[in-house]
């Protein structure tokens, strides 16, 4: 399948909820980190969105 948003061939959960540009753009509100080369891994994403969830510098209604 391809993203319609910024046309990645690949369109995965890992890209839908952490590569794609709109994604992108609301994971800088919360300074969740910026991809990496190579790409993290879905369980590596989740783990950091974990993580950031116990952080209280992050504001809980976003």
């Amino acid at each position: 399948m391809e993203c319609k948003q910024c046309n990645n061939e690949i369109d995965s959960i890992n890209h839908v909820l952490f590569e794609c540009i709109p994604a992108q753009d609301i994971l800088r509100i919360v300074n969740f980190p910026p991809s990496t080369t190579p790409a993290r891994s879905l369980g590596d994403n989740m783990s950091i969105a974990l993580e950031l969830m116990h952080d209280c510098s992050v504001p809980g209604n976003l």
